[in-house]
């Protein structure tokens, strides 16, 4: 009995084992599809200005024309009809942004690109009033552009960029990586930010600065960014604050703190001790020549 016991638990084991090692192994094999969907980050070179879409106002605009060469632009690949990845993306932009005191077309500029050549400018539209309405801040409209495009140049921007998606024609959709681009306001690409981190807010605002080349923001992010204290991580796509940079300004600014309080007091220490100096103590008070004799000096 007891080895029939044994042997049933070693073979539940064994089937245990092979379960989830057949069910770990389907996981790592992704789909041939899904293994062409990622971004290629192409940190440093210009987005393709040229380009031409119709944006939410069936406006016909250049790319360039949203890059004023002043603020900086945000840029992301969506299509209208998207189930789920585009709707987690931009509610979290939008819910990073609710308390960012940096706003859409004040400071930066939002450009969504539509993937599906079959989107129009109503749809656009649509969307863009969608995550306004959610945004809370309809003053800010001007600096949200939804744009729309044939495929050509949908492929064509979106390769520049480095995002690679794909067609799906079984669910009629396009799988594609979810992805903030941030460009300066040249045109230059100068980070990546992950659309699907839960904690996009602490990394947008020094993405934004960084990319508007320390020129948005207020004082203390222009500090921060002209003293390189934010270091981006290329793998996590998130921003950290760099200790030994920090406790290196710090140190510097205390030397400097220090110096300007002491030098005050070191020249007014040494006028007070002149002002306190009777004649009789300052051996250069006679002329060359003029020296008074002993017996002037000590009746």
């Amino acid at each position: 009995m007891a080895r029939q016991l044994s042997l049933i638990i070693t073979m539940w084991l064994v089937w245990l084992t092979t379960g989830a090692l057949s069910q770990a192994q389907v996981l790592r094999e992704k789909p041939d599809v899904a293994k062409e969907i990622r971004v290629d980050q192409k940190i440093g070179e210009t987005v393709p200005l040229a380009a031409k879409f119709h944006d939410d106002q069936n406006n016909y605009v250049a790319l360039g024309d949203l890059f004023d060469g002043e603020r900086p632009v945000v840029i992301s690949f969506n299509f209208s009809n998207c189930p789920r990845l585009c709707i987690v993306q931009f509610n979290n932009l939008v819910a990073a942004l609710i308390p960012l005191d940096l706003l859409p077309g004040r400071d930066f500029q939002i450009v969504s690109i539509s993937l599906d050549p079959r989107d129009k400018p109503s749809n656009a539209s649509e969307t863009k009033l969608k995550y306004l309405a959610s945004y809370g801040k309809m003053d800010t409209k001007n600096g949200w552009h939804f744009l729309v495009g044939n495929q050509a140049t949908i492929e064509q921007v979106a390769d520049a960029c480095g995002i690679r998606y794909e067609y799906i024609p079984e669910q009629d959709s396009f799988s594609h990586p979810s992805a903030f681009i941030f460009c300066s306001p040249q045109g230059q690409i100068i980070r990546y930010l992950n659309g699907l981190e839960g904690n996009l807010a602490s990394t947008l605002r020094p993405a934004i600065v960084e990319a508007g080349e320390g020129r948005v923001g207020g004082v203390i992010d222009r500090m921060m960014y002209f003293a390189s204290c934010y270091e981006y991580d290329p793998t996590s796509g998130k921003y950290t604050l760099v200790a030994r940079k920090i406790m290196r300004w710090a140190a510097t600014l205390t030397i400097v703190g220090l110096l300007i309080g002491l030098v005050p007091f070191w020249f007014g220490r040494r006028r007070a001790l002149r002002s306190t100096s009777g004649p009789e103590n300052d051996l250069n008070e006679f002329p060359t020549g003029t020296a008074p004799s002993p017996s002037e000096v000590h009746p």
